[in-house]
């Protein structure tokens, strides 16, 4: 996303307030040619930031890119941006984007929008990695061969088995019971389809276990 495009993303459009006015009244010198240096700057380096919070879970080679966090790893990532916001660093960046010795309520205001757009992208990219690793992982067939496994592991196969099949029985018998008198067509379509489910894992898994 360009420069540009980010400065007009968090340009207020309706002037309802002084404190709208004053916004947009500091973020417009941040889109002239003879400031466009500073910006780029603060906002790339606003980038490395959130990078520097997240580069313990991403891993980097010369074919892909990695990402992988946990739940809590995530929130205590969101934590040190917020905390960053808020930090003398950034008002130092800040004092720097705006060639002034102190900040101005507005400009802060401009800052902190361009800072959360900036976080937004910064997550969109993390997740378009983790899909794209997601579709390539399930275009990779899983090679998994049952009769090379110890017998422990065979049983618990067999246990998963047995709930799955008893689970899948019970559901489409109690499917079948509850609708057998519907008078709507595609409903004891279904109907029939749930008793014919229940005579096939009889006559395959039921049956042949019990003679």
């Amino acid at each position: 996303m360009a420069v540009t495009d980010i400065l007009a993303s968090v340009k207020i459009a309706k002037l309802l307030s002084r404190l709208a006015r004053d916004r947009n009244a500091c973020l417009q010198p941040l889109a002239e040619e003879s400031f466009e240096g500073k910006t780029t700057t603060f906002l790339k380096l606003v980038w490395l930031c959130y990078y520097q919070y997240f580069k313990d879970h991403v891993i980097e080679n010369p074919n892909k890119v990695i990402f992988n966090i946990s739940q809590g790893a995530f929130t205590g990532c969101t934590a040190k941006v917020h905390s960053f916001l808020n930090s003398p660093e950034f008002d130092e960046y800040l004092k720097g984007l705006f060639n002034c010795h102190e900040v101005r309520h507005s400009q802060e205001e401009v800052a902190s929008a361009l800072s959360m757009k900036l976080y937004n992208l910064f997550l969109g990219n993390l997740v378009q990695i983790i899909s794209s690793k997601h579709e390539t992982e399930s275009e990779e067939p899983l090679s998994f061969n049952v009769s090379e496994m110890a017998e422990p592991g065979k049983a618990k196969i067999r246990q998963i088995g047995r709930w799955a099949i008893r689970r899948l029985l019970e559901n489409e018998r109690k499917y079948a019971t509850d609708n057998i008198h519907t008078k709507d067509k595609c409903t004891l379509q279904k109907v029939e389809e749930s008793v014919s489910i229940c005579d096939l894992i009889k006559e395959t898994f039921l049956i042949p276990y019990t003679q």
